[in-house]
């Protein structure tokens, strides 16, 4: 069997496909969610004996996962804001992805409002100490 250049892809398409963690997949197949990680991205290169031990911890086949279909994620200027990236289309794209992302930027908005409030404070707490500082010096 042929190995695909773009297993990496597959892989990913499949767990997804299957809701399978990462983190699970890395525990059955004992090695770390980092390695795991790393055949996401293709930092590792596939074996077609280890493909056979991934594709068994997704009660799938080898042969399942090397044709299954996936989208590339279309990255452009047009639909990046700020640090993050969209992605225009992923095949397997599901409800539940798109409430976690959902969930994710609405996080992102907490998190930028109470940075806001975060340095507001500590202005006031600056002008507060200038001041103690101002008549403490008077007395």
């Amino acid at each position: 069997m042929t190995i695909p250049v773009d297993i990496h892809h597959r892989i990913r398409a499949t767990r997804r496909e299957k809701d399978i963690s990462q983190e699970y997949l890395a525990n059955l197949l004992g090695i770390s969610q980092t390695a795991w990680s790393k055949i996401e991205t293709g930092a590792t290169r596939m074996e077609e004996a280890y493909l056979k031990r991934i594709a068994d911890a997704m009660e799938s086949t080898p042969e399942y996962i090397s044709q299954k279909e996936y989208q590339t994620p279309q990255i452009s200027n047009n639909n990046c804001k700020g640090d993050f990236v969209q992605y225009s289309t992923i095949e397997n794209y599901t409800k539940k992805d798109e409430k976690t992302m959902k969930l994710l930027k609405d996080a992102m908005e907490t998190i930028k409002e109470t940075m806001n409030i975060l340095k507001d404070t500590q202005k006031n707490q600056e002008k507060l100490i200038s001041s103690l500082m101002e008549l403490s010096s008077k007395k």
